[in-house]
């Protein structure tokens, strides 16, 4: 661990890797509860500026107004001129830290210095970020730096929009659009000239297509705006910018500027952090790649009734699912209880029991302030189980009558869908987090079903089915209910269990059941399954068990940073003949998600697998700092197959989808 945060940086070549089609370029994110802003390590000349690439058009300075995920800027473009002559800046060295980045760049004349970094201001609806400018002269000469702000205002989902107002008086240039303006200064001189810029998004939302038989991701295209251009003559200065609501953001750029310590407590906050969470691994880098993702780990979370909730993640999942916060309490509760303590953890299980209808949890809060859709159970039940696990580690007793109760409440509306015989849940096939469905023979399904179910059971859109992972988070919760509550209910459920979902034939889990159809694809659901019930099951079954997965399931990668050849990195959702990821019709196939690595681990360590644990978690750590968001996880990685349309570097799982995912960046394991 470093001993000064400070010292807590990374350098990066600014280069693209073309493996994959791009898939695996470095960029850096800054996250705020109000925003973020994120943009490539490497640096493109556009129309004689040089500035920071962006491949998804989720990237760019963001921020939350009113609840709303909206776009500001797509970039600041940059430019030096020397005795009337502009420059040649060349791409130089990037450095990287949980809570800033800067950018470097160089000629024979003079070096760049752009250093971005977003305030901890606990502002609701504005968002305040510093970007200092610095210049170094290597010869004699007048020297000038111009800026040029590349406008996108528009909220998340939507198209670049038209009709900007650009006002600049005082020293501060103010752009407008449907409501929202972002601001700049100080502003000695600009000069307005507003053109319409063409900017395509190399890896547009993460999915892909097949062109002569090589996979491409599918581009996006956006047109944001170029303001004009504002001109520095001095060599070292602070440019202070904020986005938010229409009206507020001057008088908040005045506080952006005169705040002149605001890194320097973020720093000493950090520090206090890492200090808290020492560990060592025996490895420099090794324990400084974890620093980095302890403290990255903190930075998720939104503003939600005053409360700092930690969101699905970023770009598109730039709001609170509740599946997702429940898995990722879960499953760092001890880890949240010591960075955060016990009152911020109750008030969001709390906040959160308002939303509980009918035994079902909302699937997401709207990002459009919409009314909660309801579709799945598993929320509810991991809810359970994170009020539960609180109340163990934290031995609340002020607030375990009030919990206990909520739990209760929860699991009484959760009994709606218990088969009374058995005590194990009917569901529908897509009431987990396998929500895809696909056409079969005119039908739509969950991709759940087995094809040649569809035509055996009548009426399967609508039929209700027993899944393996909800009955599992299902026995947990009874188990955890009846130690809290000293009475025993449902004693039968675990040897249900066993007898419905155990294949002792091939010592693993069903996919899903139906009365005496029962699925034998081998899939990740399986084996959280199997980590939550792994005292249901004898040490020889959970090695048998393991013998499957790592035949049928398991996928391993090669590390970058380290010499170690193919090793374990994670497991498929499903062994399916659909291996290729391209979009929704594959999400859930043969492709890596990493929200199961936490429920390997914990199979792995029942069995004794400490080794392959080991080789896991180095993996995990390898990939956030070598591929895609720094310090950060992706949400899901396709098999490498299919046409590469430029190999580069060893044939590792390929990044997909979403870069930055709440439920992927678990940090307890490694501490576990």
């Amino acid at each position: 661990m470093p001993k000064k945060v400070e010292d807590l940086f990374f350098d990066y070549e600014p280069a693209e890797n073309e493996d994959w089609n791009f898939a695996r370029n470095l960029f850096t994110v800054l996250k705020r509860p109000q925003g973020t802003w994120s943009q490539s390590v490497f640096s493109v000349s556009f129309n004689g500026y040089v500035t920071p690439n962006r491949d998804y058009p989720y990237q760019g300075l963001f921020a939350r107004v009113e609840g709303e995920n909206w776009k500001f800027l797509d970039s600041l473009m940059f430019r030096v001129n020397r005795d009337g002559e502009d420059i040649t800046l060349q791409n130089g060295t990037v450095r990287v830290w949980p809570w800033k980045v800067m950018y470097t760049y160089t000629s024979d004349e003079c070096e760049l210095l752009v250093t971005y970094y977003l305030l901890s201001k606990k502002w609701e609806n504005e968002l305040g970020a510093v970007v200092d400018i610095g210049l170094k002269r290597k010869k004699p000469g007048n020297y000038k730096i111009l800026v040029s702000p590349l406008v996108d205002i528009r909220f998340m989902y939507d198209q670049s929009g038209k009709g900007y107002s650009v006002e600049e008086s005082g020293g501060v240039l103010t752009v407008s659009r449907a409501g929202r303006s972002v601001t700049l200064g100080p502003v000695y001189d600009f000069r307005h000239k507003e053109k319409e810029v063409e900017w395509i998004y190399k890896l547009g939302v993460g999915e892909r297509e097949i062109k002569d038989d090589k996979v491409f991701f599918r581009k996006t295209d956006m047109k944001p705006v170029q303001i004009g251009e504002m001109i520095f003559p001095q060599r070292r200065m602070r440019l202070g910018l904020v986005c938010g609501r229409e009206g507020y953001v001057r008088s908040a750029l005045r506080d952006v500027l005169s705040d002149k310590n605001n890194e320097y407590l973020e720093r000493k906050r950090l520090e206090k952090k890492l200090e808290r969470f020492r560990i060592s691994t025996g490895d420099r880098r090794l324990n400084r790649f974890f620093a980095a993702r302890k403290l990255t780990f903190d930075g998720f979370g939104l503003i939600e009734n005053s409360i700092e909730i930690p969101e699905a993640g970023d770009f598109w999942f730039r709001t609170v699912w509740f599946r997702d916060l429940f898995e990722g309490l879960f499953h760092n509760m001890d880890v949240y209880l010591k960075m955060k303590g016990k009152e911020w953890v109750r008030k969001i299980l709390q906040w959160a029991s308002v939303f509980l209808k009918d035994g079902r949890m909302p699937v997401k809060i709207s990002e459009r302030g919409d009314k909660p859709i309801y579709g799945s159970i598993d929320g509810a039940l991991l809810y359970v189980l994170s009020i539960y696990r609180y109340l163990r580690l934290s031995r609340d007793k002020k607030h375990e009558k009030v919990l206990r109760k909520l739990a209760l409440t929860a699991i009484t509306e959760i009994m709606e869908s218990m088969d009374t015989e058995t005590g194990l849940l009917h569901t529908r096939a897509d009431d987990s987090w396998i929500d895809t469905k696909k056409t079969v023979n005119g039908k739509t399904v969950s991709t759940r079903i087995p094809d040649e179910w569809v035509g055996k059971i009548k009426n399967i859109e609508n039929e209700l089915f027993l899944l393996p992972e909800v009955n599992a988070l299902w026995l947990r919760v009874i188990e955890e209910r009846n130690r809290f509550e000293g009475e025993k209910v449902l004693k039968n459920l675990g040897s249900n269990y066993r007898k419905v979902f155990w294949d002792p034939k091939d010592s693993f889990i069903y996919g899903i059941v139906w009365g005496n159809m029962k699925d034998r694809t081998r899939t990740s659901m399986g084996v959280a399954s199997l980590a939550l019930l792994s005292h249901h099951f004898t040490k020889k079954e959970l090695e048998k068990a393991w013998n499957v997965i790592e035949k049928e399931l398991l996928v391993k990668r090669e590390p970058l940073l380290f010499d170690k050849g193919q090793i374990p990195f994670g497991i498929l959702v499903k062994n399916s003949d659909k291996r290729i990821f391209l979009g929704d019709d594959s999400y859930h196939e043969a492709v890596i998600w990493m929200r199961t690595t936490p429920y390997l681990i914990k199979l792995l360590k029942d069995i004794g697998k400490e080794d392959v644990v080991k080789d896991i978690l180095l993996n995990t750590l390898d990939h956030q700092m070598s591929e895609g968001a720094i310090f950060y996880s992706h949400e899901l990685f396709s098999l490498p197959e299919g046409g590469n349309p430029s190999p580069k570097g060893p044939k590792n799982p390929v990044p997909v989808k979403n870069p930055i995912q709440y439920w992927s960046h678990f940090v307890e394991p490694f501490y576990r």
